[in-house]
């Protein structure tokens, strides 16, 4: 199945078991607009679980200066298209939303960050429904924030780092996961 690849990436990232995901569905990628003349988007990859939490892939690989708003305006909308008129606040389920950068990412200090909502003194929590993770692979590359990351993470993250047929190759024969995506890869780009 073509989810396979994608439930074991996400399982790694979000450090969740992987039968977490069995009942992943990929999902319509456009967030239309609320209202004549206001903004749409289209995500790169929206899947979506059975008790309706959403996840949001965005893969950024030039440089771009407002990817934090950008992805709270792509959350907000996935969050907000979840009910609609006269349903209660209970309705609305957590929505994670993962940027992969393929280029040094300032406002991050490693390879991966985590965001949420929370109490600027005591870091309590507000709410569960927002997470955002920032990947970022040229921190990868130059060995940034590696330590302590998930063995799993970290075999996904170098692959989607990969610049070279050696380097995919080479991670290919290291994983089943990882040579099933090559493989599937290769498929694409051919």
């Amino acid at each position: 199945k073509r989810t396979e690849r994608l439930k074991s990436l996400l399982a790694s990232i979000l450090k969740l078991p992987p039968e977490e995901f069995d009942d992943l569905i990929i999902m319509n990628p456009s967030l239309p607009a609320d209202f004549a003349g206001g903004k749409s988007g289209i995500l790169d990859v929206r899947a979506g679980l059975s008790d309706g939490r959403q996840i949001n892939i965005e893969i950024q690989v030039l440089p771009f200066p407002m990817m934090p708003e950008r992805t709270l305006f792509y959350w907000g909308k996935m969050y907000t298209q979840q009910a609609g008129e006269g349903d209660s606040y209970t309705e609305f389920k957590k929505c994670i939303t993962i940027n992969i950068m393929d280029y040094n990412f300032s406002l991050v200090k490693k390879v991966h960050s985590v965001y949420h909502i929370t109490e600027d003194e005591d870091r309590s929590r507000l709410t569960d429904v927002l997470e955002v993770h920032f990947l970022d692979l040229e921190k990868l590359r130059s060995g940034l924030g590696i330590k302590g990351l998930d063995p799993s993470m970290l075999k996904w993250l170098r692959f989607l780092a990969a610049k070279r047929k050696e380097e995919f190759e080479m991670l290919a024969k290291e994983d089943k996961e990882l040579n099933r995506a090559y493989e599937r890869l290769q498929q694409v780009s051919a």
